[in-house]
Protein backbone atom coordinates (compact mmCIF):
# COMPACT_ATOMS: atom_id res chain seq x y z
CA UNK A 1 0.00 0.00 0.00
CA UNK A 2 1.29 3.54 -0.67
CA UNK A 3 -0.51 5.99 1.74
CA UNK A 4 -0.01 9.99 1.92
CA UNK A 5 -0.43 11.46 5.19
CA UNK A 6 -1.78 14.86 5.09
CA UNK A 7 -2.85 17.77 7.70
CA UNK A 8 -6.55 18.89 8.23
CA UNK A 9 -5.67 21.98 9.53
CA UNK A 10 -3.63 23.10 6.74
CA UNK A 11 -5.70 21.57 3.71
CA UNK A 12 -4.18 23.71 0.86
CA UNK A 13 -0.30 22.71 2.19
CA UNK A 14 1.48 19.50 0.19
CA UNK A 15 1.45 16.29 1.74
CA UNK A 16 3.14 15.77 4.51
CA UNK A 17 4.67 11.95 4.13
CA UNK A 18 4.14 9.73 1.39
CA UNK A 19 4.98 6.07 2.64
CA UNK A 20 4.76 2.52 1.61
CA UNK A 21 4.19 -0.57 4.15
CA UNK A 22 3.50 -4.38 3.73
CA UNK A 23 1.12 -4.11 6.41
CA UNK A 24 -2.50 -3.37 6.61
CA UNK A 25 -3.16 0.56 6.48
CA UNK A 26 -5.24 0.53 9.75
CA UNK A 27 -2.35 -1.25 11.48
CA UNK A 28 0.15 1.95 10.16
CA UNK A 29 -2.11 4.63 10.90
CA UNK A 30 -2.82 3.22 14.67
CA UNK A 31 1.24 3.41 14.93
CA UNK A 32 1.09 7.29 13.48
CA UNK A 33 -1.29 7.67 15.95
CA UNK A 34 0.81 6.42 18.92
CA UNK A 35 3.83 7.85 17.90
CA UNK A 36 1.85 11.37 18.01
CA UNK A 37 0.41 10.55 21.37
CA UNK A 38 3.89 9.68 23.21
CA UNK A 39 5.36 12.34 21.12
CA UNK A 40 7.85 10.73 19.44
CA UNK A 41 10.57 12.83 17.24
CA UNK A 42 9.77 11.00 13.85
CA UNK A 43 8.69 13.55 10.96
CA UNK A 44 5.06 12.72 11.22
CA UNK A 45 4.33 13.03 14.78
CA UNK A 46 6.83 15.82 15.17
CA UNK A 47 4.18 18.17 12.90
CA UNK A 48 1.24 17.06 14.96
CA UNK A 49 2.50 17.51 18.23
CA UNK A 50 3.22 21.27 17.08
CA UNK A 51 0.78 24.41 18.75
CA UNK A 52 -2.12 24.49 16.88
CA UNK A 53 -2.50 20.44 16.02
CA UNK A 54 -4.03 17.60 17.41
CA UNK A 55 -4.36 14.31 17.02
CA UNK A 56 -7.57 14.25 15.08
CA UNK A 57 -5.62 17.00 12.34
CA UNK A 58 -3.85 13.93 10.62
CA UNK A 59 -5.64 12.46 7.00
CA UNK A 60 -4.71 9.05 5.92
CA UNK A 61 -5.37 8.99 1.90
CA UNK A 62 -4.49 5.56 0.25
CA UNK A 63 -2.91 6.11 -3.53
CA UNK A 64 -2.55 2.73 -4.51
CA UNK A 65 -2.90 -0.50 -3.30
CA UNK A 66 -0.11 -3.37 -4.45
CA UNK A 67 -0.45 -7.02 -4.83
CA UNK A 68 3.39 -7.54 -4.84
CA UNK A 69 5.09 -8.71 -1.52
CA UNK A 70 7.89 -7.66 -2.98
CA UNK A 71 9.74 -4.12 -1.49
CA UNK A 72 11.05 -3.12 -4.47
CA UNK A 73 8.13 -2.94 -6.04
CA UNK A 74 6.80 -0.69 -3.36
CA UNK A 75 9.84 1.31 -2.89
CA UNK A 76 9.71 2.25 -6.77
CA UNK A 77 6.13 2.82 -6.41
CA UNK A 78 6.71 4.81 -3.51
CA UNK A 79 9.16 7.01 -5.31
CA UNK A 80 7.03 7.26 -8.15
CA UNK A 81 4.49 9.09 -6.23
CA UNK A 82 6.78 10.99 -4.17
CA UNK A 83 8.70 12.40 -7.57
CA UNK A 84 5.02 13.17 -8.58
CA UNK A 85 3.91 15.26 -5.78
CA UNK A 86 7.01 17.28 -5.70
CA UNK A 87 6.75 18.37 -9.63
CA UNK A 88 2.64 18.68 -8.59
CA UNK A 89 3.94 20.76 -5.96
CA UNK A 90 6.79 22.68 -7.62
CA UNK A 91 3.70 23.60 -10.34
CA UNK A 92 1.48 25.54 -7.47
Amino acid sequence: MIQCRKCKNTPNAPAEYIGQTKRALRDRFAEHRRAIQNKTTDAVPHHFNKKGHKLTDIELIPLELINSKRESIRRARESFYIDKAKLCNHMV
